[in-house]
């Protein structure tokens, strides 16, 4: 344990050392407030070279599944904006049985609330005693972009009813969006 801790520190002082050689001069050390927070996560979400709602509805109408791998951005990806693609509630069907739904692509700036929410922890797995409400929110589609226009899709944290954690809630609603462009999309039957 202790020859582990030592190995630990070296490395550390090792990977301080190296930044402090190729850092800018006068620029904060990492992690002290050089870079907006980024969104925790367990996987690397796949990168997209165009931040833009997915036009087939993959991850955006039910049943929510398929399109880009959902997870976190990798250090040293600094989101300037958000992008979020929200699905209208009322859908209309169409005779075949299918479903349509407006999709409106949404953006805005990059907030440290937002920031912060992002990376709290999920507070639970599901509980099957847990009294949990009797629907359950829709996944969000939340993109991370940054100033070259590239974005992840990132993961949102949850409590143990799968509903995504309250700071979240409030920081996306405390977001200045403009909707920049809205598209209809047919889900599945």
């Amino acid at each position: 344990m202790a020859l582990r801790s030592c190995w630990l520190g070296v490395v550390a002082a090792v990977a301080l050392g190296c930044w402090a050689c190729t850092a800018p001069q006068g620029a904060p050390p990492p992690d002290q407030g050089s870079r907006p927070p980024i969104a925790r996560a367990t996987t690397t979400a796949t990168l997209l070279k165009k931040a833009e709602c997915p036009v087939d509805g993959l991850g955006v109408v039910p049943p929510y599944e398929g399109g880009v791998a959902v997870g976190g951005a990798p250090h040293g990806f600094v989101p300037t904006r958000v992008m979020l693609c929200v699905a209208g509630q009322k859908a209309s069907q169409a005779p075949d049985g299918k479903m349509h739904y407006t999709v409106r692509q949404r953006s805005g700036p990059y907030t440290a609330e937002l920031g912060k929410a992002l990376e709290l922890p999920n507070t639970g797995l599901s509980d099957p005693n847990a009294n949990c409400p009797a629907f359950v929110v829709s996944d969000i589609y939340l993109l991370l972009v940054n100033a070259e226009g590239r974005a992840y899709r990132t993961d949102i944290p949850v409590d143990y009813c799968g509903q995504p954690l309250p700071e979240v809630t409030t920081a996306l609603k405390n977001l200045t969006l403009r909707t920049d462009r809205t598209f209809s999309v047919v889900g599945k039957k």
